[in-house]
């Protein structure tokens, strides 16, 4: 388009209408990732999450004497009491 000597405005059209369709994508992979989310964790609290984040670390360690060094890996996490 610049090389043609197009306006501004038209680059500006092209660049929005390019962005549609991006935009849409993004929007389908971002429902997929909430529902996925929703699924995997539901209403589970902070506290609730890591509890399984170490199980499936120690379950991939085959070692129980390696959660100690799983829960050196993460850091404590402030638990915030949900309202509702």
């Amino acid at each position: 388009m610049i090389f043609i000597g197009a306006s501004l405005d038209t680059i500006k059209t092209c660049a929005f209408i390019t962005s549609v369709p991006v935009m849409f994508v993004m929007m389908v992979m971002l429902y997929g990732w909430l529902k996925w989310m929703k699924k995997d964790y539901g209403r589970k609290t902070s506290l609730e999450m890591e509890e399984t984040l170490l199980k499936e670390m120690a379950e991939d360690f085959e070692d129980s004497d390696k959660i100690e060094e799983a829960e050196e890996v993460l850091e404590p996490v402030e638990v915030v009491e949900s309202i509702d």
